[in-house]
C-alpha cells in the first residue's frame, strides 16, 4: 500500500514531492487572509514533510501546528527545518483534531489532494472540526484534483511521471498512476498503481505501491462545507490574481472556506 512509500521510502518521496514553489504558494495563501500582518496560527493537516508549514515558519515567523499519521514524515519535516514556532503532532484525522482548542487558528491547510484519503463521512467530520477550530476571521484552504485532469488518467500532466536525481546521484523515477486508474463501481474511488525506480551505481531497485483515493470534486466539498455553515471561494476563478493561482496550483483546484 502507499503507506509503505511514505514510511519505508520517505526520503525518496521527499525527492519526488518537493516539486513546487512552496514559498510562492504560501505567499498566495497568506495574502488571502483577512490581514497578512502579525503572526498567524496555522494548522497543516496531512502535513507530510510540512513543506508549506516550514514556509509559514521561516518566511513569516508564523506558529504552525502540523498533524500527520507517519512518524517517518515527522522526522523528515524536522530534518528539513520544521521547528519553532510550532509543534508537529502524530495523529489521525479527523479523530485527533479534537485535541486542539476551538477558535485557535487563522488558517487551516489541507493541501496536495490529501483529503482523498478520507471517507466521505470522515471528510464531513474533518470539515466540522475545522469550523470549530478556525477563528471567526480565519480561512481553510483545501486542494482537490481538477476533474478534467484526473478523468484523463493524468496523461498530460507533469506530476504523473517525475524524474529526479538525489544528492547521492541516485536516479529516481516515480510514475503515479502507472497505467490506467481503476474505478470503484459505486463511488468515485480510484485505485492507482504507483511505481518507484531507484538506480544507483550497478544497482536498480523497482518498487510498486497502490494508492486508493476518494476523488472529491470541488463542488462536492463545497456542498458539504455549506451544510456545516462555511461560505466558499475559488481563487483560481475569481479576482485579479486568478491566473497566478492557476499557474502555481496546476492540475488542482483550491477551495477557500470561511465563516
Amino acid at each position: 500500500m502507499i503507506q509503505d512509500f511514505y514510511q519505508q521510502y520517505s526520503r525518496y518521496y521527499d525527492v519526488i514531492a518537493n516539486d513546487r514553489d512552496f514559498s510562492a504558494q504560501t505567499r498566495l495563501i497568506r495574502n488571502r487572509l483577512n490581514t497578512n500582518e502579525g503572526q498567524k496560527k496555522v494548522l497543516e493537516l496531512f502535513a507530510g514533510p510540512a513543506y508549506h508549514g516550514i514556509e509559514f515558519q521561516s518566511g513569516h515567523n508564523d506558529y504552525v501546528a502540523a498533524i500527520e499519521s507517519s512518524p517517518h514524515m515527522k522526522h523528515l519535516a524536522e530534518d528539513k527545518g520544521f521547528g519553532s514556532p510550532g509543534e508537529y503532532y502524530i495523529g489521525s484525522i479527523p479523530t485527533d483534531l479534537k485535541q486542539f482548542s476551538e477558535n485557535t487558528f487563522d488558517c487551516i491547510l489541507g493541501l496536495r489532494y490529501s483529503i482523498g484519503y478520507l471517507s466521505r463521512e470522515n471528510l464531513y467530520e474533518m470539515l466540522r472540526q475545522c469550523k470549530r477550530l478556525i477563528k471567526a476571521s480565519g480561512k481553510v484552504f483545501l486542494e482537490v484534483h481538477d476533474i478534467s485532469a484526473i478523468t484523463g488518467n493524468l496523461t498530460n500532466d507533469s506530476i504523473r511521471d517525475r524524474k529526479k536525481t538525489t544528492d547521492s546521484d541516485e536516479e529516481i523515477n516515480c510514475i503515479w498512476p502507472d497505467g490506467a486508474i481503476q474505478w470503484d463501481n459505486l463511488d468515485y474511488k480510484a485505485s492507482m498503481n504507483v511505481s518507484l525506480t531507484i538506480e544507483r551505481e550497478q544497482e536498480k531497485v523497482e518498487k510498486s505501491f497502490v494508492s486508493i483515493e476518494n476523488i472529491y470534486c470541488a463542488k462536492e466539498v463545497i456542498f458539504l462545507a455549506n451544510l456545516i455553515g462555511f461560505s466558499s471561494a475559488l481563487p483560481q476563478f475569481e479576482g485579479n490574481d486568478k491566473q497566478v493561482w492557476f499557474n502555481e496550483f496546476k492540475s488542482s483546484i483550491i477551495i477557500e472556506l470561511f465563516l
